[in-house]
């Protein structure tokens, strides 16, 4: 019975047969292991060995170094049953018998002819053999190049020899997902593109089958300066008279996508003279689900990133992420979001690197009209972002510059694991339940503890103790409140540049009336970053309370329009600049479509009714406030509003109290 599991197809894992992984932090140690993998049951003479990993040291040391890693190697794959390791003077041998190899197993699975075999074999091929690893030794590289190139062959092969084997009855989604692994392994095979082409023609998915002679037309031009073959030709031109005949597409899903009432709305994105773009959730290559909030959290950053050029409109994540597990064209998501251009891509992080790739589509002719692929170390995580931006903005018409004077030099953390644990907990943040708040919550203050100076976290936990308070997920309201503003000061304090710590001040200035300060921290937060729709609602909010209501609601109605799925968050935001810029009846309107309905809201509805004369409709929003609040008064509640100007906070008593709300003293 094996002792050990070593899995080497996408990466490096050595575990124990309780599940728990062991640990290895020496690069040399796993590439050894690797080596010795690759033929279990053979011995390895040291002097090959020695030369293949240490080749840049003399003789002596280099055996001395070998010594020194085998001797951790026994240690960390110690079994009281038989050694693992077979060490004599002259070489080193792996026992095969005490440890399952996943490269071994794919192997034998590939070379049966059996469909049931080749799906084993493509489900153990997860990532390119040891992936992710560097050690700057030429014939070690050399020798895991080669591997490399004939591991991915025999994936290659499998991946084909599925797509031969599959019949009519088989799941088009299950064929598709191999065509498109058979693409990530080599690229360059068209034969694998026309297998697509023709799997998304059968659904009558005629832009899906057009995009892929286009990925196929450019990395063929890139890569090797050529044009498609006449077979992928035809199959082109024959998908492309399908569709010019008037086949449309299968009608997609509509669940989870944001919906947008007002089409002029959405167009106005596109004709307001500014490039529109829209991040879409990349994809998960690593193999496993726990990196999903590393993933998301990345396109979060990259969705930031972008915002800061103000030479751009840029749709938010809410909404974005919302096509998660979509099949969506990039003309369809042009559409519904109203945006010239689609970003999609895939991340993928092994140990200590992270390897990204990006692709900008053009929505309405789904052209590619940039691509490209980032492989570094996770502490250059941020310098990757940046330069990921730059290059798509690059390549947009017009002159788009970041705007220098919120040029923001992003500070990583003491340790990098604060860093992932932030992502979680954003990633928590943002779907707004009491459980996930709690989670996020401890993430958080997991990465501040981890990294005390990491401003953006302690600005993060500001947030998250700010939705608890705001939705009532935690106990102790004035608590929570003194936790965030002291985490909003200690962010500020460490970078005076974080948005987040801004917005969250500016939140809190509101809440104090203190309507000056929050103009000051909104104001910054916008110059850092101006798409973010948050900041623009928060600003309409500001102004409403200043008396320049009709200003905020095209603040409010901008930032609906960046992020339409989130448009229910600040629907009472632009219910109260409307109702105070006499707009009754789109007032009314807007409260009852907010997402989280107070008792105030119910409370402004029915003076807004009150204004129209429509009775029925205000008893109704006068029933839902008392209920919510039943020792409500107009008094009370006008009393705690934040204006500045006391005309406003008469006018705005004055609209309640044309209903039959209590008065009060």
């Amino acid at each position: 019975m094996a002792s050990f599991e070593l899995n080497l197809l996408g990466g490096f894992e050595i575990r124990k047969p309780n599940g728990d992984l062991v640990p290895l932090s020496s690069k040399k140690a796993r590439a050894l292991l690797a080596f010795l993998s690759q033929c279990p049951g053979q011995t390895a003479t040291r002097s090959k060995i020695a030369t293949l990993l240490w080749g840049d040291r003399s003789e002596e040391q280099a055996r001395g170094s070998l010594r020194q890693t085998l001797s951790g190697l026994r240690k960390a794959l110690s079994d009281p049953e038989r050694d693992v390791l077979h060490l004599s003077s002259e070489g080193v041998r792996l026992d095969k018998d005490r440890v399952k190899i996943d490269t071994m197993a794919f192997q034998s699975f590939a070379l049966e002819e059996g469909l049931a075999s080749l799906q084993q074999a493509a489900d153990l091929y997860k990532g390119p053999f040891f992936d992710g690893v560097d050690l700057d030794e030429a014939l070690f590289e050399e020798w895991l190049r080669n591997e490399r190139s004939r591991l991915a062959a025999c994936a290659a092969n499998v991946m084909m020899s599925l797509l031969k084997q599959c019949g009519d009855d088989a799941s088009h989604d299950v064929v598709l997902s191999w065509t498109a692994r058979l693409i990530q392994i080599d690229p360059l095979r068209e034969d694998a593109y026309r297998a697509a082409m023709r799997l998304y023609q059968e659904d009558g998915r005629w832009n899906e089958a057009l995009r892929q002679y286009e990925v196929c037309k450019a990395v063929l031009a890139t890569e090797l300066g050529i044009e498609p073959q006449e077979e992928t030709e035809a199959l082109y031109q024959e998908i492309l008279a399908h569709r010019d005949r008037g086949h449309s597409e299968l009608a997609l899903p509509q669940i989870g996508r944001p919906s947008v009432s007002d089409a002029s709305s959405t167009r106005s994105l596109l004709d307001d003279g500014r490039p529109s773009i829209a991040v879409m959730p990349f994809d998960n290559l690593g193999g496993d689900s726990d990196q999903s909030s590393f993933v998301d959290g990345v396109t979060e950053d990259i969705i930031t990133e972008l915002s800061r050029f103000p030479g751009l409109t840029v749709i938010a994540r809410n909404s974005t992420f919302s096509y998660t597990d979509n099949t969506a064209t990039p003309q369809e998501i042009g559409n519904e979001l109203g945006v010239h251009y689609v970003v999609k891509g895939s991340t993928r992080k092994m140990n200590n690197r992270v390897r990204i790739t990006a692709q900008l589509i053009e929505t309405v002719s789904a052209k590619h009209v940039w691509a490209e692929r980032y492989d570094r170390e996770l502490t250059d995580i941020f310098a990757l972002q940046d330069e990921l931006t730059r290059g798509i903005v690059a390549v947009l018409p017009g002159r788009i510059e970041k705007n220098e004077s919120g040029r923001v030099v992003r500070k990583l953390p003491e340790v990098m694991a604060a860093y992932e644990l932030l992502l979680a907990g954003k990633i928590y943040h943002h779907r707004f339940a009491k459980d996930d708040c709690i989670k996020a919550l401890d993430l958080i203050n997991r990465a501040v503890a981890l990294a005390p100076n990491y401003a953006a976290a302690y600005a993060w936990k500001a947030c998250v103790l700010g939705q608890a308070l705001g939705r009532g997920f935690l106990p102790d309201p004035k608590a929570l409140y003194n936790g965030a503003v002291e985490a909003a000061g200690t962010a500020l304090r460490l970078d005076e540049n974080d948005v987040e710590a801004h917005r969250v001040h500016a939140e809190i200035a509101i809440e104090a009336a203190e309507l000056s300060t929050a103009e000051h921290h909104n104001e910054r937060a916008l110059i850092l970053n101006p798409n973010d729709p948050r900041l623009l609602a928060q600003k309409g909010e500001i102004l409403t309370w200043l008396g320049q209501a009709e200003e905020g609601a095209g603040f409010i109605r901008t930032a609906m329009r960046l992020d339409p799925y989130s448009s229910p968050v600040w629907s009472h935001l632009l219910g109260r600049a409307l109702m105070m810029s006499g707009t009754y009846g789109e007032a009314s309107e807007a409260y009852l479509r907010s997402s989280f309905p107070r008792f105030g809201y119910h409370a402004d509805a029915a003076g807004c009714y009150a204004k129209l004369a429509m009775s029925d409709k205000m008893n109704v929003q006068v029933g839902h406030a008392l209920t919510m609040e039943p020792n409500f008064t107009i008094s009370r509640y006008i009393a705690g509003l934040p204006y500045l100007d006391e005309a406003e906070r008469a006018r705005h008593r004055e609209i309640l109290s044309a209903s039959s709300l209590p008065l009060g003293d």
